[in-house]
């Protein structure tokens, strides 16, 4: 089972998983096709945030992310908007994903309306990637991906209504699921990044494998 401020199992849904037996909500509306363009490489003035072992070889891939505060008839799903977290957020986000010479660059932030649980899917960047934020999930968990919507959902606060720690090595872990990577599980894997309910400040590290596979995805410039 997944920790607290870990991941939940992915899922092809397009809800927000409710806090008790309410009803699921299915918006079902097709997602109109945004030109968000092919990934490119940083800025020449990237300056020394970008690991120079990255070059002709593994060249950096800069993936566009739009990012919505949810807003819901459902009122634990309603995010605080907080805009000036995000640059701190991508950060770190980027010191987690260099090692793969992939930075995700904010394409905008919004706040977005929901209908009842369902996800705005009218709203995502598409082509691109999607990083939505809700209060709390329902289940304990502090991220979750929506494959459908090639989506990510954090929290901003645990089941138990405290902040959220970690929230960078969270949103780095589920955008890892819209690179293709799925859950490690095994002996020796507490450092992964992709390891099962990761939620700790150990969870960091990937493998060559899981580096070029979701290099791969990137390059397709769309989400798993």
């Amino acid at each position: 089972a997944a920790m607290a401020t870990g991941c939940a199992e992915e899922t092809s849904s397009t809800d927000v998983p409710p806090a008790g037996p309410t009803p699921v909500d299915d918006a079902g509306t097709d997602v109109p096709v945004a030109d968000a363009g092919s990934p490119v490489l940083p800025p020449d003035d990237a300056g020394g945030s970008f690991d120079p072992t990255c070059g002709e070889a593994s060249p950096w891939l800069t993936l566009p992310v739009r990012v919505l505060y949810l807003e819901s008839e459902v009122s634990y799903l309603n995010a605080v908007v907080r805009p000036e977290e995000l640059d701190g957020l991508f950060e770190e986000v980027n010191a987690l994903w260099a090692q793969a010479c992939i930075r995700f660059e904010l394409e905008s932030h919004e706040v977005s309306a929901a209908l009842g649980r369902s996800l705005p899917r009218g709203e995502l960047l598409e082509p691109g990637w999607n990083l939505v934020f809700i209060e709390r999930f329902g289940l304990p968990a502090g991220g979750r991906y929506f494959h459908q919507l090639g989506t990510a959902v954090v929290s901003q606060l645990t089941l138990q209504g405290d902040p959220l720690p970690r929230t960078g090595m969270i949103v780095a872990h589920e955008l890892g699921h819209a690179l293709s990577l799925e859950h490690i599980e095994g002996e020796n894997v507490e450092t992964n990044l992709m390891q099962s309910g990761a939620n700790g400040g150990t969870a960091m590290d990937l493998t060559p494998d899981q580096i070029e596979q979701a290099r791969a995805q990137a390059l397709t410039g769309d989400p798993f």
